[in-house]
């Protein structure tokens, strides 16, 4: 990124920047010729710049006073930033918009790209999320709402998702994007095409902030709604690449919802997190699982659950345990929960030239 960025921007739009800037050259876009208000961006954050803007700056404007302040920090610590350092960086005039929703923001963000695509109002969308939450500021709020991980002796194996050991998650920071493309733009310059959007959806349980709906309604209702958009059943899916934060009643609830929206097939599903490796990133969360759902069409392989060493009753589905799998795998269903009850879905399939197209 340019100077100017690396030393104003806060790390979360960094992360961002870096992330799409990468995304661009993987998807060999040119610029050149290109019609830069049919590309546009879309990058969500939640929590912001907490930590390297506002936690610096703060306790100096106390002890010295207005002229400690940056004249761009009141500009660096909005959560557009991330979206607004990218479209600069990347030249891109096209639609543009910020999505802010917690642990679900980035598929919310890819969901919100392909809705403009599918309208004709953008021919390519970089879409994603970028957080850097930790700081002895921000750890400190997580430690207070009591949902971090202490098994701090063993920090390789404090990410435990549905293992009956599990107590609490794991804090991370990422920054992740992808592009989404109109199919027959895609073909015409020779894209290398990961996977098809297929389905989607997004509700709310409308309950508490923080606590999770544990009877899994919410997480059902969400899959049924993405599986009728998708026009898809239960049987179609091949994968699933979940939430799971390793937070106990979240994987329960969770659970729960699967066998509630899949029926008997849910135990035939192989599901995994790949949280237990990256930990939880909060915003681009949902994205890092939408990528590594790519990959997995691209070679066949189902990323592992690790840490799970002791089965929970009431996590009772294949968990893909701690080993990679290689599974042909065709339709993939991801989801994502956030802080206010926040249930977000998409469904991609692999691209299949010979068959009809059905997404993006």
């Amino acid at each position: 990124m340019t100077k100017n960025t690396a030393s104003t921007a806060g790390r979360f739009a960094q992360l961002a920047v870096a992330a799409a800037r990468l995304a661009f050259e993987d998807a060999r876009i040119q610029l050149n010729g290109a019609d830069p208000y049919r590309i546009g961006a879309c990058m969500g954050s939640s929590a912001q710049a907490v930590s390297d803007i506002l936690e610096k700056a703060i306790p100096l404007f106390f002890q010295k006073g207005l002229r400690t302040i940056h004249p761009l920090t009141c500009v660096d610590y909005t959560t557009h930033m991330a979206t607004a350092y990218t479209q600069i960086e990347l030249a891109i005039k096209g639609p543009v918009t910020t999505i802010s929703s917690g642990c679900s923001t980035a598929i919310d963000a890819i969901n919100w790209a392909y809705e403009q695509i599918n309208n004709g109002k953008a021919d390519i969308i970089i879409a994603g999320a970028a957080d850097a939450p930790i700081s002895p500021f921000g750890l400190g709020a997580f430690c207070a709402v009591r949902v971090l991980s202490k098994r701090n002796d063993e920090p390789a194996k404090a990410s435990r998702p549905y293992d009956a050991n599990r107590d609490g998650m794991v804090l991370s920071e990422a920054g992740t994007a992808v592009v989404l493309e109109e199919l027959n733009h895609a073909l015409q310059r020779g894209a290398t095409i990961y996977g098809e959007i297929v389905g989607q959806s997004s509700i709310s349980e409308a309950g508490e902030t923080v606590v999770v709906e544990i009877s899994g309604e919410s997480v059902a209702k969400a899959i049924e709604i993405a599986l009728k958009n998708a026009n898809l059943n239960p049987g179609d899916i091949d994968y699933i690449n979940a939430h799971g934060n390793s937070v106990i009643d979240y994987d329960i609830s969770e659970t729960k919802g699967f066998k509630l929206a899949l029926g008997e097939h849910a135990y035939r599903i192989p599901i995994s997190s790949i949280k237990s490796t990256m930990g939880q990133s909060l915003a681009p969360a949902s994205g890092l699982q939408l990528i590594s759902s790519c990959l997995t069409l691209k070679h066949d392989t189902i990323p592992p659950t690790i840490n799970y060493e002791y089965p929970d009753p009431q996590c009772d589905l294949d968990y893909v345990p701690n080993r990679a799998r290689h599974n042909r795998v065709n339709i993939v269903l991801m989801n994502a929960h956030s802080v206010g009850g926040t249930h977000s879905v998409i469904i991609i399939g692999r691209y299949d030239r010979n068959k009809q197209n059905r997404g993006l």
